[in-house]
């Protein structure tokens, strides 16, 4: 099997990027909070608070999101091999992704603009690898409380020889 994609393989490029987009407001927070503005001084206040409140808020969400994609790294998945099956595309049956099921256990695979943080993200309009019932897949995944959904972490794909036919 061929593995399309491994969270933990991109790992370094997925925190790099939530750390650069959780310190930009951030820094921009603390600029607009010391830069010297003429004006009343209670209005002053009042802003400054309103800043440091802002600040607060941006560190938080920083440590909640580098927090959590530390420990999506350091999770044991949960794996199921098996054949794609009941697949539907985004657009036809599915009203929020591409979805299917192997072994028992549901996936969907969300549009790039409407989708989690991590995961497996390409359906099929994107180039995504999931294109047809019978294929056989590997995948690890972690089941997501927030949306009561399986996140696929690393996904293989066997070759197109070992594609499973319907009979029916």
């Amino acid at each position: 099997m061929e593995v399309v994609y491994s969270f933990k393989d991109s790992f370094s490029t997925t925190f790099l990027a939530a750390i650069l987009t959780n310190l930009f407001p951030i820094v921009v927070v603390l600029l607009v909070l010391f830069v010297h503005r003429k004006g009343k001084q209670t209005k002053q206040r009042i802003g400054k608070f309103a800043m440091i409140i802002v600040l607060l808020l941006c560190v938080v969400h920083f440590y909640v999101e580098v927090t959590q994609l530390y420990g999506l790294y350091k999770t044991e998945y949960k794996r199921v091999e098996g054949y794609v099956e009941q697949l539907a595309f985004y657009g036809e049956n599915s009203l929020r992704g591409d979805s299917f099921v192997v072994d028992g256990v549901s996936f969907i695979i969300y549009p790039s603009a409407n989708t989690y943080q991590v995961g497996y993200r390409k359906p099929k309009e994107d180039g995504g690898v999931i294109t047809s019932n019978g294929q056989k897949v590997a995948i690890e995944y972690v089941f997501y409380e927030g949306k009561k959904e399986n996140v696929i972490m690393k996904l293989e794909i066997a070759d197109q020889s070992d594609v499973r036919h319907n009979t029916d």
